[in-house]
């Protein structure tokens, strides 16, 4: 191995070893909670994250070939996946027994890239948190020495203009402590000259500030650039690996090595990359008899190609000639798993329902060490979204699939269109704009109760944009309607706005804790004009249009009904119950809107009116009860209507929810559809 080699294998370890103890630390957190776990949904949820964070450490184990945390890590998921499926109940033996799993694993990572100064393994979270190196806390990063000599010269230009804004501030200082005597005593044209001087001397020093920061900024980020090349070797390493473990002939080719990405963007793609190498290789590339059979090669062929796109855009597409997905499989897949209606799903077109398998628990394999658990690409989906990216397929049953990752090019920039809502700003990232419309104002449509507008021969629908982020809209200004259309995983929506000011690229901040998951908010930034904004999440906004409209579309200017549909506030935490509950409401004709916990549901109310909530009991933040008990204690919310629809059925449940002030307590597994929609009439 030459010295390249073993710097690459060297970072990627270190790269591995503060993965590896994120993981661990959510495995810890959740165990925790397991203990004190009561109800089977509650266990079912907590199984579900554990498997997550169990899977991604095996993958990530996997990318460097440690191969006994990739077993260690296998059997845990094997436990928590009967875990999720609620075929386990844990005793306290059994979870010690995976507490002493983790701080073996703890140890086994450990000698990966050993710290100068070697902590005893955690025996809780706790001590997990306090032990867990943070990404980027210990790292080496390879700077050419022609840039440090560019960054030295920047920082060292700096320092004479920061002086004259020192200089500035002294005369300014002086010319006030002179009094007004000595102020007086000159003549009001040179009194009005050094005045002039001092404003020029301010405003240029402000420029050449502003200049040198900029340019400071640039050459910090190309610092933070990275060859992609050992990103994709290690995929490369990856693949091959499984291609052996799975009996699997495997030719990989790979592209875009000599990119320059951003190092974080890098990092992030590390797990998402696995899992969709080890899905192609598993799930596409057939055994080398059935591929004769087919009349294919032997050898299947796999390719990973990361390349640049319009609009500081980084492609990342991970392809094979394999079988294809299996769509049939996938519908029934989904069907079980409750995610979708028989014969909604029978009424999919083959691209929609290739989507379906980005959902948890959707699965068309058989188990096996490294697949078939339904958890991989829900984890990719999920992890590009965080990332503001989109991810997409394309599959052919016989002859391949095609994962492609679109992602912005830095984490830390981003080239934005600025949006006016009302008398306030947002941001809207450029990869996920599909077009910027202007059309009259007939030229909106209504559709299913709500309203769309037609582009390239299809109908998009339409919700204006202060509406679904809770702001005031501004007055319209002419008959003509503002629409920025954006595409995004979830779907492809019109936001309706007042202004289009513009598109900068813009730097930006990710909120930290406790603000590190804002719905419909993906970070923060300063225009131009020195004014903050928020940067807004699509895939979120596309969500939240959809809870808010039910239909698919919004009325825009639309005439208000005679008898508009009562508004019901839908508050769970688990993904599907929620989808289920929104779905029957909707079916009903009721306007609804969602809230994942007590604590959202909650600032919801205290901004737009509702005709009756229907809460489930056990969620994170704020839990049913606490919820019921401050409506019922708000002046203003005192007389709402309050349904608990809980999987908790014990009495004690049941007077604890009566007495904290709800109208009906529904059990999850009990109810009928028409049962709770009576009791829903009944009380409105």
């Amino acid at each position: 191995m030459d010295e390249g080699d073993a710097g690459f294998l060297q970072g990627l370890r270190e790269t591995f070893r503060a993965e590896a103890f994120e993981h661990l630390q959510a495995i810890v957190r959740a165990l925790d909670e397991l203990k004190d776990a009561v109800e089977d949904e509650e266990r079912r949820r907590i199984g579900e994250r554990l498997l997550r964070e169990a899977h991604s450490l095996k993958g990530a184990a996997r990318a460097v070939n440690h191969r006994e945390v990739e077993l260690r890590s296998q059997s845990l998921e094997t436990a928590f996946s009967r875990i999720r499926a609620g075929l386990a109940v844990p005793s306290p033996q059994e979870t010690d027994r995976y507490y002493a799993d983790v701080d073996e694993l703890f140890a086994r990572i450990s000698e990966v890239t050993p710290p100068a100064a070697e902590p005893a393994p955690p025996a809780r979270a706790e001590a997990v948190a306090d032990q867990a190196p943070r990404p980027g806390s210990a790292e080496a990063v390879r700077v050419p020495a022609a840039l440090l000599d560019e960054l030295y010269r920047e920082v060292r230009d700096l320092l004479p203009v920061v002086r004259g804004e020192r200089e500035l501030e002294s005369a300014v200082r002086d010319l006030l402590a002179a009094g007004p005597e000595a102020t007086e005593a000159q003549s009001p044209g040179a009194l009005r000259y050094r005045l002039q001087r001092l404003e020029q001397a301010a405003r240029t020093g402000r420029r050449g500030l502003l200049n040198r920061v900029e340019d400071l900024l640039a050459l910090t980020y190309t610092a933070l650039l990275t060859p992609a090349s050992g990103l994709l070797d290690a995929m490369a390493r990856t693949a091959r690996e499984q291609a052996r473990f799975a009996g699997r002939e495997l030719d990989v080719a790979l592209a875009g090595g000599d990119l320059e990405i951003d190092r974080y963007l890098l990092d992030a793609l590390v797990d998402p990359l696995v899992h969709l190498v080890t899905n192609a290789v598993v799930h596409g590339i057939e055994p080398p008899a059935e591929r004769r059979r087919l009349g294919k090669p032997a050898r299947g062929r796999l390719s990973i190609a990361v390349s640049l796109r319009p609009g500081r855009l980084v492609e990342v597409r991970v392809a094979d000639d394999g079988a294809g997905i299996d769509t049939a499989a996938v519908r029934a897949a989904a069907v079980e798993r409750g995610l979708i209606d028989p014969e909604v799903a029978a009424a999919l077109p083959d691209r929609t329902a290739h989507r379906l398998a980005f959902y948890s628990g959707v699965s068309t394999s058989p188990l096996t060490l490294v697949a078939g658990r339904g958890v991989g690409l829900a984890a990719v989906r999920e992890r590009i979204e965080q990332l503001g990216g989109r991810l997409a397929v394309e599959s052919t049953r016989g002859r391949g699939t095609t994962f492609t990752m679109t992602l912005p090019m830095t984490l830390l920039t981003l080239r934005g269109l600025i949006v006016r809502i009302g008398s306030e700003h947002a941001v809207v990232p450029f990869y996920y704009l599909l077009e910027v419309l202007s059309r009259p104002a007939e030229a909106v449509v209504a559709v299913q109760g709500g309203s769309a507008v037609a582009f390239e021969e299809r109908l998009i629908p339409l919700v204006h944009l202060a509406d679904v982020l809770e702001r005031p809209r501004a007055p319209p200004r002419d008959d003509r309607v503002r629409i920025v259309l954006v595409e995004t995983s979830p779907g492809t929506w019109g936001f309706v706005v007042d202004e289009v000011v513009g598109e900068e690229t813009l730097y930006v901040q990710a909120f930290g804790a406790p603000l590190a998951r804002v719905r419909n908010v993906a970070g923060a930034t300063i225009l131009p004009d020195g004014l903050p904004a928020p940067v807004l999440h699509a895939p979120d906004l596309v969500r939240s249009a959809i809870a808010r409209t039910g239909t698919g579309a919004a009325a825009i200017g639309a005439p208000p009904a005679e008898e508009p549909p009562a508004r019901v506030l839908v508050v769970e935490d688990s993904i599907t119950a929620r989808t289920l509950l929104r779905t029957i409401f909707t079916g009903a004709g009721y306007e609804v809107e969602t809230a994942a916990d007590g604590l959202d549901a909650w600032n919801r109310l205290a901004v737009r009116p509702f005709d009756l909530v229907v809460t489930d009991l056990d969620m994170p933040v704020m839990d049913g009860f606490t919820l019921t008990r401050r409506i019922r204690q708000d002046p203003g919310l005192s007389a709402l209507p309050v349904v608990l629809v809980t999987a908790l059925d014990s009495r004690a449940d049941r007077e604890r929810g009566m007495a904290a002030g709800a109208n009906a307590f529904v059990v999850k597994s009990s109810f009928e559809q028409s049962d709770l929609l009576e009791v829903v009439r009944r009380l409105l």
